[in-house]
């Protein structure tokens, strides 16, 4: 197992941390990224997206070519390419924005983990997961050990709604599967099944009228909304579906009945179909509600992406399983709730694990990461290049 650099780790991590790039404004820490990968000698490109996902600058592709030999340095040099075997390329997909500012971040580092000093959040979501990589590649190029090709993505945009995953041009990726590095559990876990998620918008038109002097002329749009969310399920439906509604507009004042009322939710499964049978609940319920009370309601579902569920005989989970074998690392296989940019891959027909990268209270002030967590996803990651440079896992 290649050693980790510990020490140029955790700087290299608390740098990109103090790096601000919320959803949106994510080219401060992409001119970073970017200067990082060309000193180890990766070809990158801006896909010019960044418009397309609400960000102002694109996803960022990266490719190192197979080979091996030592890194380059600082002054730009590139790795010695040495011929290797004929072998799959494999990317790993990274996302570069946050869910808050981290402007004027300090980094607290004590007792084996790094956390902010609570006045903002650490961001190791998912600047966790970029530091793993970038120091796995460094890994690789110094131990002189044959790899194939790699293909690093870093996407926009993806806290609010994977944005540049969506836009981001496929037909640049060479690699037919790989591993983004961005779920919360610990090292060692991989998402193999994560949910399809179905958005939703209601609007509810009422009538408009006097609250104090004829209330009976009016309809309460707001009160049509809260009996239709009185017949629906919330929060845990089942062990593979959820919903929420996450959003409530409506009003002007006390002493105007509301004509209008705006709900914003979603519906996930595991299961797709359970997703749109519960979307189909919402629309039924407020439709309802409205028609008894004279009011008109408008439901418009979205679908915000698709789910997954690989097989644990898949390549790409083979791969996984061997690497993380031989960084010593205890294997789980398990569901999750959330969505991330692999959900975008896979539905585009790439097979894409979301590996954990350990960080914990994520999108919180008490956000932290354990340093160990982090040598051992920089372990883990560069065990995969180094597996897949060896022709992949055994059948």
């Amino acid at each position: 197992m290649l050693a980790v650099n510990e020490r140029r780790l955790v700087e290299e991590f608390i740098e990109l941390a103090r790096t601000d790039g919320p959803s949106g404004r994510e080219a401060q820490v992409a001119a970073l990224v970017r200067s990082k990968l060309e000193r180890l000698g990766a070809q990158v490109k801006d896909d010019g997206k960044g418009e397309a996902a609400g960000s102002d600058t694109g996803n960022l592709i990266a490719r190192l070519a197979p080979g091996g030999g030592p890194a380059g340095t600082g002054s730009g040099s590139r790795q010695e390419v040495l011929p290797v075997r004929d072998v799959p390329a494999v990317f790993f997909c990274c996302h570069l924005d946050t869910v808050e500012p981290t402007e004027g971040l300090r980094a607290v580092e004590q007792g084996g983990r790094v956390s902010s000093d609570g006045r903002t959040i650490l961001g190791a979501d998912d600047r966790g997961g970029i530091a793993a990589l970038l120091e796995a590649l460094r890994m690789v190029a110094e131990s002189g050990l044959p790899r194939g090709e790699v293909e690093a993505v870093f996407t926009v945009g993806e806290e609010t709604g994977l944005h540049g995953a969506k836009v981001l041009d496929q037909s640049l990726l060479r690699a037919k599967f790989g591993y983004v590095l961005d779920s919360g559990g610990r090292v060692g876990t991989a998402v193999v099944r994560a949910p399809a998620e179905l958005d939703f918008k209601v609007v509810v038109h009422g009538r408009k009228a006097h609250a104090g002097v004829e209330p009976e002329k009016g309809i309460n749009a707001i009160h049509v909304a809260a009996r239709a969310l009185a017949t629906l399920p919330n929060g845990r439906v089942d062990p593979e579906t959820t919903a929420n509604v996450g959003i409530i507009r409506g009003g002007s004042s006390t002493n105007v009945v509301p004509e209008r009322a705006e709900l914003l939710g979603e519906v996930r499964s595991l299961d797709e179909p359970k997703a749109w049978a519960g979307a189909e609940a919402v629309r039924q319920a407020f439709e309802g509600a409205a028609r008894e009370a004279g009011a008109h309601a408008e439901v418009e579902v979205v679908r915000a992406y698709g789910g997954f569920n690989l097989s644990p005989d898949a390549e790409v989970v083979r791969v996984f399983r061997s690497a993380a074998q031989a960084a010593g690392l205890a294997v789980e296989l398990v569901p999750r709730g959330g969505g991330s940019d692999a959900n975008i891959f896979n539905q585009r027909g790439l097979a894409v694990l979301n590996l954990g990268i350990g960080a914990q209270a994520e999108h919180t002030h008490q956000e932290n990461i354990a340093t160990g967590e982090l040598c051992k996803a920089a372990e883990l990651v560069a065990e995969i290049i180094l597996t897949v440079g060896r022709g992949g896992a055994p059948g």
